[in-house]
């Protein structure tokens, strides 16, 4: 995650709260998920939450925003 103590400009805040019904990917036992957030260069990512479909992160990211251009920026892809 970026350190935003010296940025002036406008932030991008996100709150990622958990996923239900990941499909297993695991040969074995359930999946491990985690999520990784990205945003123009920067990204952050969550802890591994083991054994589970519907994991629960309570995750939260700051981005820095570019100034010229947070007034019409695209809103995050959930992919």
């Amino acid at each position: 995650m970026p350190n935003l103590a010296d940025h002036d400009g406008p932030i991008l805040h996100v709150d990622l709260v958990k996923a239900k019904n990941l499909v297993k990917s695991d040969m074995i036992g359930k999946s491990d998920p985690y999520a990784v957030l990205k945003y123009d260069n920067q990204q952050d990512k969550t802890k591994v939450i083991n054994n589970t479909q519907n994991p629960e992160w309570d995750h939260s990211s700051d981005f820095a925003m570019d100034p010229e251009t947070a007034s019409g920026y695209d809103a995050p892809k959930i992919l």
